[in-house]
Protein backbone atom coordinates (compact mmCIF):
# COMPACT_ATOMS: atom_id res chain seq x y z
CA UNK A 1 0.00 0.00 0.00
CA UNK A 2 0.82 3.50 -0.84
CA UNK A 3 2.53 5.20 2.37
CA UNK A 4 1.72 9.00 3.27
CA UNK A 5 4.33 11.50 2.10
CA UNK A 6 6.26 13.09 4.68
CA UNK A 7 5.14 16.55 4.96
CA UNK A 8 1.25 14.97 5.33
CA UNK A 9 2.37 12.56 7.86
CA UNK A 10 3.63 15.72 9.76
CA UNK A 11 0.87 17.29 9.42
CA UNK A 12 -1.56 14.78 10.22
CA UNK A 13 0.80 14.01 13.69
CA UNK A 14 0.55 17.67 14.35
CA UNK A 15 -3.24 17.58 14.47
CA UNK A 16 -2.93 14.46 16.82
CA UNK A 17 -0.79 15.83 18.97
CA UNK A 18 -2.90 19.13 19.27
CA UNK A 19 -6.19 19.41 17.94
CA UNK A 20 -8.98 18.03 20.39
CA UNK A 21 -11.71 18.05 17.73
CA UNK A 22 -9.50 16.30 15.20
CA UNK A 23 -7.31 13.87 17.08
CA UNK A 24 -9.73 10.88 17.49
CA UNK A 25 -11.09 11.28 14.15
CA UNK A 26 -7.70 11.39 12.59
CA UNK A 27 -6.84 8.05 15.12
CA UNK A 28 -9.81 6.18 14.03
CA UNK A 29 -9.11 7.10 10.60
CA UNK A 30 -5.94 6.49 9.54
CA UNK A 31 -3.90 2.83 10.00
CA UNK A 32 -0.91 3.17 12.10
CA UNK A 33 0.82 0.77 10.03
CA UNK A 34 0.83 4.16 7.52
CA UNK A 35 3.28 5.96 9.23
CA UNK A 36 6.73 5.63 8.85
CA UNK A 37 10.50 6.30 10.24
CA UNK A 38 9.78 8.72 13.18
CA UNK A 39 6.06 9.47 12.35
CA UNK A 40 5.39 5.80 12.98
CA UNK A 41 6.41 5.75 16.76
CA UNK A 42 4.98 8.95 17.48
CA UNK A 43 2.14 8.25 16.24
CA UNK A 44 2.00 4.44 17.98
CA UNK A 45 2.38 6.72 21.31
CA UNK A 46 -0.11 9.55 20.59
CA UNK A 47 -2.69 6.85 19.27
CA UNK A 48 -2.17 5.08 22.89
CA UNK A 49 -2.70 8.23 25.16
CA UNK A 50 -5.50 9.26 22.64
CA UNK A 51 -7.18 6.01 23.30
CA UNK A 52 -6.59 6.10 26.69
CA UNK A 53 -7.76 10.14 27.75
CA UNK A 54 -10.25 10.52 24.35
CA UNK A 55 -7.91 13.97 24.00
CA UNK A 56 -4.91 15.42 22.26
CA UNK A 57 -1.81 15.12 24.19
CA UNK A 58 -0.99 18.30 23.66
CA UNK A 59 2.13 19.64 25.44
CA UNK A 60 2.14 16.21 27.09
CA UNK A 61 3.46 14.87 24.01
CA UNK A 62 7.10 15.38 25.62
CA UNK A 63 6.01 13.04 28.81
CA UNK A 64 5.67 10.44 26.48
CA UNK A 65 9.01 10.37 24.70
CA UNK A 66 11.28 11.15 28.36
CA UNK A 67 13.18 7.75 27.41
CA UNK A 68 14.05 9.07 24.36
CA UNK A 69 14.46 13.15 24.76
CA UNK A 70 16.04 12.29 28.33
CA UNK A 71 18.47 9.13 27.29
CA UNK A 72 21.82 8.90 26.04
CA UNK A 73 21.29 7.67 22.13
CA UNK A 74 22.01 11.58 21.18
CA UNK A 75 21.58 10.85 17.23
CA UNK A 76 18.13 9.59 18.35
CA UNK A 77 16.97 12.47 21.11
CA UNK A 78 18.28 15.24 18.29
CA UNK A 79 15.96 13.63 15.55
CA UNK A 80 13.21 13.40 17.80
CA UNK A 81 14.19 17.07 19.30
CA UNK A 82 14.13 18.58 15.52
CA UNK A 83 10.65 17.05 14.68
CA UNK A 84 8.83 18.11 17.97
CA UNK A 85 10.20 21.96 17.54
CA UNK A 86 8.78 21.27 13.75
CA UNK A 87 5.16 20.81 15.39
CA UNK A 88 5.38 23.00 17.62
CA UNK A 89 6.57 26.15 15.39
CA UNK A 90 4.10 25.43 12.63
CA UNK A 91 1.01 24.29 15.21
CA UNK A 92 -1.03 27.37 14.60
CA UNK A 93 -0.15 27.24 11.06
CA UNK A 94 -1.42 24.03 9.66
CA UNK A 95 -4.07 24.42 7.27
CA UNK A 96 -6.86 21.96 8.46
CA UNK A 97 -9.04 21.89 5.52
CA UNK A 98 -5.86 21.04 3.23
CA UNK A 99 -4.42 18.61 5.27
CA UNK A 100 -7.86 16.97 5.14
CA UNK A 101 -8.35 17.44 1.39
CA UNK A 102 -5.15 15.49 1.15
CA UNK A 103 -6.25 12.78 3.46
CA UNK A 104 -9.42 12.16 1.74
CA UNK A 105 -7.68 12.09 -1.87
CA UNK A 106 -5.43 9.69 0.10
CA UNK A 107 -8.18 7.55 1.20
CA UNK A 108 -10.39 7.39 -2.19
CA UNK A 109 -6.78 6.83 -4.25
CA UNK A 110 -6.25 3.35 -1.99
CA UNK A 111 -10.19 2.87 -1.79
CA UNK A 112 -10.12 2.84 -6.07
CA UNK A 113 -7.10 0.65 -5.84
CA UNK A 114 -9.14 -1.94 -3.41
CA UNK A 115 -12.16 -1.47 -5.95
CA UNK A 116 -10.21 -2.49 -9.18
CA UNK A 117 -8.75 -5.68 -7.32
CA UNK A 118 -12.39 -7.07 -6.22
CA UNK A 119 -13.45 -5.94 -9.82
CA UNK A 120 -11.24 -8.49 -10.78
CA UNK A 121 -11.87 -11.08 -8.85
CA UNK A 122 -15.58 -10.67 -9.85
CA UNK A 123 -14.81 -10.93 -13.29
CA UNK A 124 -13.30 -14.41 -12.85
CA UNK A 125 -16.36 -15.57 -10.94
CA UNK A 126 -19.52 -17.33 -12.45
CA UNK A 127 -22.10 -14.88 -10.23
CA UNK A 128 -24.99 -14.04 -11.85
CA UNK A 129 -24.88 -10.78 -10.32
CA UNK A 130 -21.27 -9.96 -10.75
CA UNK A 131 -21.83 -6.90 -13.30
CA UNK A 132 -24.53 -5.19 -10.73
CA UNK A 133 -21.61 -6.10 -8.11
CA UNK A 134 -19.14 -4.86 -10.30
CA UNK A 135 -21.44 -1.40 -10.97
CA UNK A 136 -22.04 -0.91 -7.09
CA UNK A 137 -18.19 -1.77 -6.15
CA UNK A 138 -16.80 1.50 -8.53
CA UNK A 139 -19.47 3.42 -7.95
CA UNK A 140 -18.85 3.82 -4.16
CA UNK A 141 -15.16 4.13 -4.73
CA UNK A 142 -15.73 6.46 -7.06
CA UNK A 143 -17.65 8.52 -4.50
CA UNK A 144 -15.93 10.40 -1.79
CA UNK A 145 -16.77 8.25 1.37
CA UNK A 146 -14.76 10.62 3.98
CA UNK A 147 -17.36 12.20 6.09
CA UNK A 148 -16.06 11.47 9.39
CA UNK A 149 -14.13 14.66 10.00
CA UNK A 150 -18.14 15.96 10.47
CA UNK A 151 -17.93 15.69 14.20
CA UNK A 152 -22.00 16.12 14.20
CA UNK A 153 -24.28 17.92 15.93
CA UNK A 154 -23.82 20.15 19.12
CA UNK A 155 -26.84 21.71 20.78
CA UNK A 156 -25.06 24.85 20.86
CA UNK A 157 -24.85 24.56 16.93
CA UNK A 158 -28.74 26.08 16.40
CA UNK A 159 -28.66 26.62 12.91
CA UNK A 160 -27.55 22.83 12.70
CA UNK A 161 -29.34 21.27 15.50
CA UNK A 162 -32.73 23.36 15.26
CA UNK A 163 -33.20 21.50 11.62
CA UNK A 164 -35.65 19.54 12.92
CA UNK A 165 -38.13 22.48 12.68
CA UNK A 166 -37.79 22.65 9.48
CA UNK A 167 -40.65 19.67 9.11
CA UNK A 168 -41.74 20.56 5.60
CA UNK A 169 -38.49 19.73 3.91
CA UNK A 170 -37.72 16.43 6.00
CA UNK A 171 -40.76 14.87 5.48
CA UNK A 172 -43.10 13.69 2.88
CA UNK A 173 -46.88 14.01 2.90
CA UNK A 174 -49.51 11.56 2.85
CA UNK A 175 -52.55 13.56 2.31
CA UNK A 176 -54.21 12.20 5.71
CA UNK A 177 -54.38 14.92 8.16
CA UNK A 178 -54.38 12.36 10.91
CA UNK A 179 -51.17 11.16 10.01
CA UNK A 180 -49.51 13.90 8.74
CA UNK A 181 -50.44 16.70 11.68
CA UNK A 182 -48.48 13.79 13.86
CA UNK A 183 -45.62 13.23 11.69
CA UNK A 184 -46.33 10.22 10.43
CA UNK A 185 -45.31 10.33 7.30
CA UNK A 186 -42.42 9.21 5.30
CA UNK A 187 -38.83 10.91 6.40
CA UNK A 188 -35.50 11.42 4.99
CA UNK A 189 -32.80 8.64 6.37
CA UNK A 190 -36.11 6.54 7.26
CA UNK A 191 -37.60 3.11 6.03
CA UNK A 192 -41.46 3.37 5.81
CA UNK A 193 -43.40 0.29 5.63
CA UNK A 194 -47.25 -0.36 4.29
CA UNK A 195 -48.66 -3.90 5.28
CA UNK A 196 -52.03 -5.05 3.72
CA UNK A 197 -53.51 -7.77 2.26
CA UNK A 198 -52.54 -9.06 -1.41
CA UNK A 199 -55.04 -7.05 -3.36
CA UNK A 200 -55.54 -4.05 -1.06
CA UNK A 201 -54.27 -1.12 -2.29
CA UNK A 202 -50.58 -1.07 -1.30
CA UNK A 203 -49.33 0.48 -5.29
CA UNK A 204 -52.42 2.76 -4.57
CA UNK A 205 -51.23 4.07 -1.21
CA UNK A 206 -47.52 4.44 -2.85
CA UNK A 207 -48.63 6.67 -5.99
CA UNK A 208 -50.91 8.79 -3.24
CA UNK A 209 -47.18 9.25 -1.57
CA UNK A 210 -45.66 10.55 -5.09
CA UNK A 211 -48.33 12.79 -5.65
CA UNK A 212 -48.40 14.05 -2.78
CA UNK A 213 -44.71 14.53 -2.91
CA UNK A 214 -44.75 15.81 -6.77
CA UNK A 215 -47.14 18.69 -6.07
CA UNK A 216 -44.53 20.05 -3.40
CA UNK A 217 -41.48 19.91 -6.19
CA UNK A 218 -39.99 16.34 -4.51
CA UNK A 219 -38.35 13.98 -6.82
CA UNK A 220 -40.00 10.48 -6.87
CA UNK A 221 -38.72 6.98 -8.08
CA UNK A 222 -41.33 4.74 -8.08
CA UNK A 223 -39.85 1.10 -8.85
CA UNK A 224 -42.09 -1.95 -9.11
CA UNK A 225 -41.14 -5.55 -9.49
CA UNK A 226 -44.61 -7.01 -9.92
CA UNK A 227 -46.05 -4.87 -12.28
CA UNK A 228 -45.69 -3.51 -15.87
CA UNK A 229 -44.76 0.68 -16.58
CA UNK A 230 -47.74 0.73 -18.68
CA UNK A 231 -50.25 -0.42 -16.13
CA UNK A 232 -48.09 2.17 -13.72
CA UNK A 233 -48.77 4.66 -15.79
CA UNK A 234 -52.14 4.26 -16.38
CA UNK A 235 -52.43 3.95 -12.23
CA UNK A 236 -50.38 7.17 -12.39
CA UNK A 237 -53.12 8.68 -14.34
CA UNK A 238 -56.25 7.68 -12.91
CA UNK A 239 -54.90 9.49 -9.83
CA UNK A 240 -53.94 12.72 -11.20
CA UNK A 241 -56.40 13.34 -13.14
CA UNK A 242 -59.78 11.63 -11.85
CA UNK A 243 -59.65 9.36 -14.93
CA UNK A 244 -61.44 5.97 -14.15
CA UNK A 245 -61.07 2.71 -16.83
CA UNK A 246 -64.36 2.30 -18.61
CA UNK A 247 -67.15 3.84 -18.57
CA UNK A 248 -69.00 2.74 -14.75
CA UNK A 249 -70.31 4.03 -11.90
CA UNK A 250 -68.82 4.79 -8.38
CA UNK A 251 -69.43 5.29 -5.28
CA UNK A 252 -67.90 7.93 -2.79
CA UNK A 253 -68.51 7.65 0.99
CA UNK A 254 -68.46 11.22 2.39
CA UNK A 255 -67.94 12.35 6.33
CA UNK A 256 -69.98 14.75 7.99
CA UNK A 257 -68.67 16.40 11.47
CA UNK A 258 -69.93 17.78 14.25
CA UNK A 259 -69.38 21.47 15.82
CA UNK A 260 -66.37 20.09 17.05
CA UNK A 261 -64.89 18.25 13.98
CA UNK A 262 -65.59 14.91 15.14
CA UNK A 263 -67.20 12.51 12.59
CA UNK A 264 -71.16 13.29 13.01
CA UNK A 265 -72.57 11.24 10.05
CA UNK A 266 -71.23 9.04 6.61
CA UNK A 267 -73.61 9.33 3.57
CA UNK A 268 -72.82 7.28 0.65
CA UNK A 269 -73.36 8.97 -3.30
CA UNK A 270 -72.92 7.34 -6.64
CA UNK A 271 -71.64 9.12 -9.55
CA UNK A 272 -70.70 7.93 -13.42
CA UNK A 273 -67.09 9.10 -14.67
CA UNK A 274 -66.43 12.47 -17.05
CA UNK A 275 -63.53 11.18 -18.32
CA UNK A 276 -62.45 7.34 -18.89
CA UNK A 277 -59.75 5.40 -20.87
CA UNK A 278 -61.51 3.59 -23.15
CA UNK A 279 -63.40 6.78 -25.04
CA UNK A 280 -62.85 8.43 -27.73
CA UNK A 281 -60.13 11.09 -28.31
CA UNK A 282 -58.75 9.82 -24.62
CA UNK A 283 -55.17 10.09 -25.98
CA UNK A 284 -55.32 13.98 -27.14
CA UNK A 285 -57.42 14.31 -23.61
CA UNK A 286 -53.97 12.84 -21.78
CA UNK A 287 -51.70 14.62 -23.52
CA UNK A 288 -53.40 18.28 -23.07
CA UNK A 289 -53.71 17.05 -19.04
CA UNK A 290 -50.00 16.27 -18.97
CA UNK A 291 -48.57 19.31 -20.76
CA UNK A 292 -50.80 21.83 -18.66
CA UNK A 293 -50.67 19.98 -15.26
CA UNK A 294 -49.83 21.89 -11.82
CA UNK A 295 -47.12 18.79 -11.09
CA UNK A 296 -44.08 18.96 -12.67
CA UNK A 297 -44.04 15.36 -14.14
CA UNK A 298 -40.14 15.50 -14.69
CA UNK A 299 -39.88 15.00 -11.22
CA UNK A 300 -41.35 11.41 -11.72
CA UNK A 301 -39.97 8.27 -12.94
CA UNK A 302 -41.91 4.71 -12.53
CA UNK A 303 -39.05 1.68 -13.76
CA UNK A 304 -40.10 -2.10 -13.82
CA UNK A 305 -38.04 -5.04 -12.67
CA UNK A 306 -39.45 -8.04 -13.08
CA UNK A 307 -40.17 -10.12 -10.29
CA UNK A 308 -37.45 -11.84 -8.40
CA UNK A 309 -34.77 -10.01 -10.28
CA UNK A 310 -33.96 -6.99 -8.77
CA UNK A 311 -31.06 -6.67 -6.07
CA UNK A 312 -29.53 -4.87 -3.85
CA UNK A 313 -26.50 -4.33 -5.77
CA UNK A 314 -28.96 -3.86 -8.60
CA UNK A 315 -30.95 -0.94 -7.14
CA UNK A 316 -27.66 0.79 -6.11
CA UNK A 317 -26.62 0.90 -9.46
CA UNK A 318 -29.89 2.12 -10.92
CA UNK A 319 -29.86 4.68 -8.11
CA UNK A 320 -26.11 5.73 -9.71
CA UNK A 321 -26.97 5.50 -13.10
CA UNK A 322 -29.86 7.82 -12.31
CA UNK A 323 -27.88 10.02 -10.67
CA UNK A 324 -25.24 10.40 -13.44
CA UNK A 325 -27.76 12.03 -16.11
CA UNK A 326 -28.68 14.46 -13.13
CA UNK A 327 -31.85 12.74 -11.98
CA UNK A 328 -31.83 12.51 -7.97
CA UNK A 329 -35.02 11.26 -6.15
CA UNK A 330 -36.25 12.46 -2.81
CA UNK A 331 -38.33 10.12 -1.99
CA UNK A 332 -37.83 5.87 -3.22
CA UNK A 333 -40.94 4.08 -3.41
CA UNK A 334 -39.90 0.24 -3.45
CA UNK A 335 -42.85 -1.91 -4.38
CA UNK A 336 -42.39 -4.30 -3.32
CA UNK A 337 -39.16 -5.25 -1.23
CA UNK A 338 -40.24 -9.13 -0.56
CA UNK A 339 -40.24 -9.95 -3.69
CA UNK A 340 -36.73 -8.36 -4.39
CA UNK A 341 -33.79 -11.09 -5.62
CA UNK A 342 -32.25 -12.92 -2.11
CA UNK A 343 -29.20 -14.11 -1.87
CA UNK A 344 -29.30 -17.78 -2.90
CA UNK A 345 -26.85 -19.13 -0.37
CA UNK A 346 -28.81 -17.57 2.72
CA UNK A 347 -32.26 -18.79 4.87
CA UNK A 348 -34.75 -17.24 2.97
CA UNK A 349 -36.14 -15.24 6.27
CA UNK A 350 -32.63 -13.91 7.42
CA UNK A 351 -31.88 -12.91 3.32
CA UNK A 352 -35.24 -10.99 3.42
CA UNK A 353 -34.49 -9.38 6.28
CA UNK A 354 -31.21 -8.16 5.20
CA UNK A 355 -32.72 -6.51 2.18
CA UNK A 356 -34.97 -4.57 4.78
CA UNK A 357 -31.94 -3.10 6.77
CA UNK A 358 -29.92 -2.28 3.29
CA UNK A 359 -33.19 -0.37 2.25
CA UNK A 360 -32.72 1.57 5.14
CA UNK A 361 -29.34 2.26 4.85
CA UNK A 362 -30.42 3.64 1.32
CA UNK A 363 -31.80 6.00 2.88
CA UNK A 364 -29.28 6.78 5.32
CA UNK A 365 -26.62 7.00 2.72
CA UNK A 366 -28.12 8.61 0.15
CA UNK A 367 -30.29 11.05 2.44
CA UNK A 368 -33.72 10.26 0.84
CA UNK A 369 -37.42 8.59 2.41
CA UNK A 370 -37.53 5.37 1.62
CA UNK A 371 -41.11 3.49 1.54
CA UNK A 372 -41.96 0.10 0.58
CA UNK A 373 -45.07 -2.28 1.35
CA UNK A 374 -45.37 -5.69 2.32
CA UNK A 375 -48.09 -8.87 2.76
CA UNK A 376 -49.98 -9.44 5.82
CA UNK A 377 -49.59 -13.55 6.91
CA UNK A 378 -52.23 -15.79 6.50
CA UNK A 379 -53.42 -14.70 9.97
CA UNK A 380 -53.82 -11.14 8.62
CA UNK A 381 -56.63 -12.62 6.52
CA UNK A 382 -58.55 -13.13 9.95
CA UNK A 383 -58.03 -10.50 11.86
CA UNK A 384 -59.85 -7.76 12.19
CA UNK A 385 -57.10 -5.24 12.35
CA UNK A 386 -54.14 -6.19 11.35
CA UNK A 387 -50.91 -5.56 13.26
CA UNK A 388 -47.37 -5.60 13.08
CA UNK A 389 -47.32 -9.13 14.27
CA UNK A 390 -49.22 -10.06 11.13
CA UNK A 391 -46.70 -8.98 8.69
CA UNK A 392 -45.55 -12.05 6.74
CA UNK A 393 -42.11 -14.02 7.07
CA UNK A 394 -39.69 -11.71 9.00
CA UNK A 395 -40.67 -10.18 11.98
CA UNK A 396 -37.13 -8.28 11.36
CA UNK A 397 -38.43 -5.77 9.07
CA UNK A 398 -40.90 -4.31 12.05
CA UNK A 399 -37.48 -4.12 13.79
CA UNK A 400 -35.84 -2.37 11.10
CA UNK A 401 -38.25 -0.14 9.87
CA UNK A 402 -38.87 3.06 11.31
CA UNK A 403 -42.95 3.63 10.88
CA UNK A 404 -45.76 0.88 9.97
CA UNK A 405 -49.27 1.68 8.88
CA UNK A 406 -51.32 -1.50 8.21
CA UNK A 407 -54.49 -1.38 5.79
CA UNK A 408 -57.80 -3.02 7.19
CA UNK A 409 -60.84 -3.55 5.34
CA UNK A 410 -63.58 -5.80 5.46
CA UNK A 411 -65.73 -6.75 2.06
CA UNK A 412 -68.66 -4.48 3.23
CA UNK A 413 -66.15 -1.32 4.20
CA UNK A 414 -64.96 -1.95 0.42
CA UNK A 415 -68.03 -2.18 -1.49
CA UNK A 416 -68.66 1.08 0.55
CA UNK A 417 -65.15 2.86 -0.32
CA UNK A 418 -63.98 2.78 3.42
CA UNK A 419 -60.71 1.96 4.68
CA UNK A 420 -59.44 2.00 8.41
CA UNK A 421 -55.24 2.92 9.17
CA UNK A 422 -53.44 1.20 11.87
CA UNK A 423 -50.60 3.46 13.44
CA UNK A 424 -48.90 0.00 14.58
CA UNK A 425 -45.73 1.40 15.75
CA UNK A 426 -43.45 3.86 14.97
CA UNK A 427 -40.27 5.47 16.61
CA UNK A 428 -40.75 9.11 15.32
CA UNK A 429 -44.31 10.29 15.38
CA UNK A 430 -46.05 11.26 18.72
CA UNK A 431 -48.43 8.16 19.36
CA UNK A 432 -48.80 4.87 17.91
CA UNK A 433 -51.74 2.32 18.42
CA UNK A 434 -54.33 4.17 16.90
CA UNK A 435 -56.98 4.16 13.62
CA UNK A 436 -57.72 6.21 10.93
CA UNK A 437 -60.73 5.74 8.53
CA UNK A 438 -60.47 6.94 5.30
CA UNK A 439 -62.75 7.37 1.75
CA UNK A 440 -61.66 5.66 -0.98
CA UNK A 441 -62.54 5.71 -4.87
CA UNK A 442 -60.35 3.26 -6.71
CA UNK A 443 -62.42 3.41 -9.91
CA UNK A 444 -60.48 7.15 -9.92
CA UNK A 445 -57.31 5.97 -8.59
CA UNK A 446 -57.80 8.08 -5.68
CA UNK A 447 -56.66 6.17 -1.79
CA UNK A 448 -57.61 8.86 0.21
CA UNK A 449 -60.20 11.62 -0.57
CA UNK A 450 -61.06 12.09 3.57
CA UNK A 451 -60.06 10.71 6.56
CA UNK A 452 -61.49 11.13 10.20
CA UNK A 453 -59.91 9.63 13.76
CA UNK A 454 -62.12 6.38 13.85
CA UNK A 455 -65.31 7.14 16.45
CA UNK A 456 -66.54 4.86 18.87
CA UNK A 457 -69.80 4.91 17.14
CA UNK A 458 -67.97 3.61 13.54
CA UNK A 459 -70.21 0.27 13.73
CA UNK A 460 -73.51 1.83 14.35
CA UNK A 461 -72.53 4.23 10.85
CA UNK A 462 -71.86 1.04 9.48
CA UNK A 463 -74.64 -0.76 10.01
CA UNK A 464 -76.89 1.92 8.57
CA UNK A 465 -75.16 2.18 5.71
CA UNK A 466 -75.14 -0.94 5.18
CA UNK A 467 -78.95 -1.87 6.32
CA UNK A 468 -78.18 -4.48 8.20
CA UNK A 469 -76.02 -5.64 11.64
CA UNK A 470 -72.49 -6.26 11.03
CA UNK A 471 -72.64 -9.47 12.49
CA UNK A 472 -75.26 -10.45 10.05
CA UNK A 473 -72.98 -9.58 7.21
CA UNK A 474 -70.20 -11.50 8.58
CA UNK A 475 -72.25 -14.56 9.21
CA UNK A 476 -73.29 -14.62 4.99
CA UNK A 477 -69.63 -15.18 4.35
CA UNK A 478 -68.45 -18.45 3.96
CA UNK A 479 -65.78 -19.97 6.41
CA UNK A 480 -62.75 -19.30 4.25
CA UNK A 481 -63.53 -15.64 3.88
Amino acid sequence: MKELSNNLQENIITLLIYSDDNCTLLRNLIPQDLYEGIYYEIARRTYKFIDEYKKAPRDHIFDLFTDILDGKDLSRKELYENVFANIVEFKEHVNIDYTVKSIKNFVSEQNLKQAILKITDLLETQDDEKLDKIKSVFNAASKDQINIFDAGTRLTDLSRALRFLDTDKEKFYTGIKELDTKDLTPARKELYLFIGLAGSGKTQFMINLARQSLVRGHRVLHISCEMSEERMAERYYSNLFGITKRYESYKLSRFENDTVGNLANISTHEYLPKTFFTQDGIRKHLTGKVLDSSYDLHNLYIKEFPTGSLTINGLRAFLDTLESSGFIPDLLLVDYADIMKLPGDQNYRIALGQIYKELRGIAVERNIAVVTVSQSNRAGKKAKKIAEDNVAEDWSKVATTDTIITYNQTDAEASLGLARLYVSNTRVGEQDRFVVLVTQAYRIGQFCLDSAMLPHTYDSHLEALLGKSIDEDASEKTPTE
